[in-house]
């Protein structure tokens, strides 16, 4: 049965409705801290490069692959976040 109004009329404005199971790409501390977790990602992301370069340098060259691609995706994320970073920076006016 619908929830009647003044109107007498069925409610159907699900307009104002917030999704409760949406939590964006960051955490809730992230987005406070952008510039902190980008400059995590790229410690983490020069910590792969160089364990691929071990794995290289050993002659593991399937295995050195798969670091270089997660420092890959660390930096280019780190690179985004620091981007989000400034451009909230320059719109608050800091």
């Amino acid at each position: 049965m619908y929830a009647l109004n003044d109107h007498t009329t069925p409610s159907h404005d699900n307009t104002t409705a917030v999704r409760p199971g949406f939590r964006g790409p960051f955490a809730p501390w992230g987005y406070r801290h952008l510039r902190t977790v980008a400059n995590v990602r790229f410690a983490v992301g020069t910590f792969l490069t160089v364990l691929a370069a071990v794995l290289l340098a050993h002659g593991d060259y399937g295995w050195a692959m798969v670091p270089l691609a997660g420092a890959a995706v660390h930096f280019s994320l780190g690179y985004w976040q620091l981007t989000l970073a400034r451009s909230a920076a320059h719109r608050l006016g800091r």
